[in-house]
């Protein structure tokens, strides 16, 4: 069999007549870098070339084989030949030429060639130097004939036998082989055939090798070994020097019973040739291998069995695997599929893509059960590489059906659909991928999505595919129908807005963002379709794009926007709109929030995102609009009230930021109570009124008030300022004795010790440090008044002595009002 394999080149020589050292005179391009053919070329030779004279085998030409690595990364195996030329140096010294060629591997193994094929491919080769720059030449095209072998030697069959052996443990010599080039080539053939295939990455051979090579060749014919060699004698069979391990030995003896039990020297090698896999430079790694040579029996009855190994198969190889008849294979490659991971069908896609139509059932189910234990956008890639491999699309198209029936939540990621809907941009996988496309619904959505809402142009050509793969009921058409209507028309339809929904809630208002873009004039009739959708889901958490599309749309109607704005309130997101931006918006979203019927939890977090939105400063003039609306929202008619906390405390920060102008506000006493209590301002508000009671019509409220206010601990003195300031002290002695009357009333009703002696400071101040002696008539009405109540008071006392505790808080009022008489008598 020929084979044509892609080679690099170079030729390190010298120039003649001069004093250069070795350097390399012309090459190939890549992948062995300059510095890398050097020194595998002259740092890493066999030993220092002979005298010109010396003939034999270590008389030149040499040949040596080692494992190169390009800096592509990919592994090559390296032949050198060096060989005298007719040209001296400049001190008559004779030039030798070495032409260094190195072959990827990968091809090498499965051409079957061996190391004497590999130096006559290139022994023959004719070199092309390109003229401008030679090293910069093309690469050979250099091609392999693989020969039958050399001819059975029942005593170089042991030496081969044990030299294989040996070089798992470390370099081997070998001594007393043939004269002839070719002949030790392939004596170095028939050993390397006895060690898996893939050791061709890690063994380094020679012809021949001096005593100065360092690092020696791993195996070589030379006069000696140095110490840690073994020097095996191919004439005898004896080894010297360093023993073979225990495992090495163990390898020796299975080597030749298989070859005994199981066919002879030429199977041993055929099952060794299939053991790529293999490239460890290990004993024991060599010794599985050469034990996997009756794994055709163990993988077909582990196959039938029911109790297959994928490593087992694996092991086995291609190779090996063709040996089975079209039976076999169905049931081997069938029990692979049952038991396969997804890394398992990617790492054996060169078995697979050779075999997978004798059991395509059983790999299908393997990928797709690969896809729902790892359903990500990479083992889409994976899979779809496979069925590349495999040329057969319809794979990949069967995996992804079985995976959504298999697994209804498996290919619903944004990672996957993407990953899949840029697959189905290639116009080959296009055609495979439609009938699946159209009744995968997360597919079928994005691409309505990207083809009618986002407007990806490449996609336009996989809509037009989908059209024609559809039937009538398909998920494609339920969800490309109504958005191609959005999108022409601006018609959205009630059935319509429910199959979107239906789909995803963000469809909805994708679809609401088109129209409002493109058909403006539609939108008020779209919305109006929407929100009854929108209303019996405003209950639950809704998808962030749809509360972007609503809260993007702008309508001039208040009480479509105050629907909308229901919505995202009760989302927990700020519309556009506040409660300041007109009275029918509030009207409506009043009316909307009553219709909607929220339930008090409900309501308490509607309120506390419209509360949310409140503008700083909404506290200011004009407040009493929103204020009312607060209020009406707060506690709807016939139902329990619910938020007005929520919304006091913030009328209670604003006042903290702006002052306490909305006091003067009339919509604001329906809060004072609310805010009375607030823990900030609570004293404030109660002092704030205080001060704007200034009329005589006002004083039981004001009496109430400040009651109230000395029960939540505002001091005194503060009280009486606020009443200075609002002209309190400035009236007649009814209107100070009446407001102190009741504020001991009050005091009485709240159960507070000494009732009367807030009294007595509101008239203690009304009299003044001089008791007032400009205002004698007025001294004298309020002594009149007093001593009107106080007789009053002694009858009611009196009267109602037998039901109460005793006379103490008459007899004391009395004392103080005859008190009040003596500043007047002598006043």
């Amino acid at each position: 069999m020929t084979t044509s394999l892609s080679a690099g080149w170079a030729v390190v020589s010298k120039q003649p007549g001069t004093h250069s050292d070795y350097a390399i005179l012309a090459s190939s391009r890549g992948p062995c870098p300059p510095a890398h053919v050097k020194q595998h070329v002259l740092a890493r030779s066999p030993g220092n070339s002979p005298l010109a004279s010396e003939s034999g085998p270590a008389g030149l030409p040499w040949v040596w084989f080692m494992p190169v690595k390009g800096d592509d990364g990919d592994r090559y195996l390296g032949t050198v030949i060096r060989k005298w030329t007719d040209n001296v140096d400049a001190t008559n010294r004779p030039i030798a030429t070495n032409l260094f060629v190195y072959v990827p591997v990968e091809p090498l193994l499965a051409s079957g060639c061996g190391l004497a094929d590999l130096y006559t491919a290139v022994r023959d080769a004719s070199l092309a130097p390109d003229g401008a720059d030679p090293c910069a030449s093309a690469r050979l095209d250099l091609r392999l004939q693989a020969s039958r072998g050399r001819d059975a030697n029942p005593d170089l069959d042991a030496a081969a036998l044990l030299a294989a052996a040996a070089v798992l443990d470390g370099p081997v010599k070998l001594r007393g082989g043939p004269s002839d080039l070719l002949a030790r080539l392939t004596v170095l053939d028939s050993i390397a055939q006895l060690l898996p295939a893939g050791a061709r990455v890690w063994l380094s051979a020679a012809a021949w090798s001096d005593a100065t090579a360092d690092p020696a060749p791993r195996l070589a014919f030379a006069r000696g070994g140095r110490s840690g060699d073994a020097v095996i004698d191919l004439r005898t069979g004896a080894i010297e020097g360093r023993a073979l391990s225990p495992t090495a030995a163990e390898y020796r003896r299975t080597l030749v019973h298989l070859r005994d039990v199981r066919g002879g020297a030429e199977a041993v090698a055929q099952h060794l040739s299939r053991q790529t896999a293999t490239r460890e430079r290990s004993a024991n790694a060599a010794l599985v291998a050469l034990n996997d040579m009756d794994l055709k029996r163990i993988v077909l009855d582990g196959a039938r069995a029911g109790s297959a190994r994928v490593a087992d198969i694996r092991r086995f190889g291609l190779v090996g695997l063709h040996e089975y008849n079209h039976d076999e294979l169905s049931v081997v490659i069938g029990a692979y599929g049952r038991i396969a991971t997804l890394a398992d069908l990617v790492l054996d896609t060169p078995i697979l893509s050779s075999l997978w139509r004798y059991a395509d059932t059983e790999i299908v189910a393997a990928m797709a059960r690969g896809l729902c234990a790892a359903p990500t956008a990479e083992s889409v890639r994976r899979l779809a590489a496979l069925a590349v491999e495999c040329a057969c699309h319809r794979l990949l198209v069967d995996a992804l059906s079985d995976a959504q029936k298999s697994d209804p939540g498996a290919l619903t990621s944004s990672e996957v659909v993407d990953e899949i809907i840029e697959l189905a941009g290639d116009p080959v996988m296009q055609g495979a991928l439609a009938p699946f496309i159209v009744d995968a619904a997360s597919v079928a959505v994005e691409v309505a999505r990207q083809v009618y809402i986002v407007g990806t142009p490449h996609l336009v050509g996989l809509a037009g595919q989908l059209d024609s793969a559809t039937s009538a009921d398909s998920v494609w058409l339920q969800v490309s129908n109504p958005l191609r209507r959005t999108l022409f028309d601006g018609v959205l339809a009630p059935t319509d807005l429910d199959m979107l929904w239906n789909f995803g809630p963000e469809l909805v208002g994708e679809a609401l963002d088109i129209v409002g873009r493109k058909h403006p004039a539609q939108l008020p009739r779209a919305l109006d379709s929407a929100l009854p959708i929108l209303m019996r889901a405003a209950g639950r958490a809704l998808p962030a794009k749809l509360l972007v599309s609503l809260g993007d749309l702008e309508t001039s109607e208040p009480r479509l926007q105050a629907a909308v704005d229901l919505v995202l309130y009760r989302q927990g997101q700020a519309p556009r709109r506040s409660l300041s931006v007109g009275s029918d918006y509030r009207r409506e979203l009043i009316a909307v929030a009553e219709q909607a019927a929220l339930a008090e939890s409900a309501r308490e977090h509607f309120i506390h995102w419209v509360v949310e939105r409140l503008d700083v400063g909404w506290t200011g003039a004009g407040a009493s609009p929103v204020l009312d609306t607060l209020w009406r929202l707060t506690h709807p008619q016939g139902v329990y009230p619910a938020g007005a906390d929520r919304v006091a405390r913030a009328i209670a920060v604003d006042i903290g930021k702006v002052g306490f102008h909305v006091l003067a506000e009339p919509a604001i006493d329906q809060w004072l109570e609310l805010l009375e209590r607030d823990e900030r301002i609570g004293g404030q508000v109660m002092l704030q009124r205080i001060r704007s009671l200034s009329t005589p019509q006002s004083v039981f409220e004001l009496a109430v008030l400040l009651v109230k206010a000395r029960l939540q601990r505002i001091h005194d003195k503060d009280l009486v300022l606020a009443l200075q300031t609002a002209g309190w002290f400035q009236r007649q002695p009814a209107v100070i004795l009446d407001l102190a009357t009741r504020v001991t009333a009050e005091h009485v009703r709240n159960r507070v010790e000494e009732p009367d002696s807030f009294g007595e400071t509101l008239i203690e101040v009304w009299l003044g440090p001089a008791g007032r002696p400009g205002n004698r008539e007025g001294l004298a009405e309020m002594a009149e008044m007093a001593q009107a109540q106080l007789e009053l008071s002694k009858r009611v006392a009196k009267m109602l002595e037998p039901h109460t505790s005793g006379p103490g808080w008459a007899a004391r009022t009395v004392g103080k009002v005859v008190k009040l008489r003596s500043k007047d008598e002598h006043g």
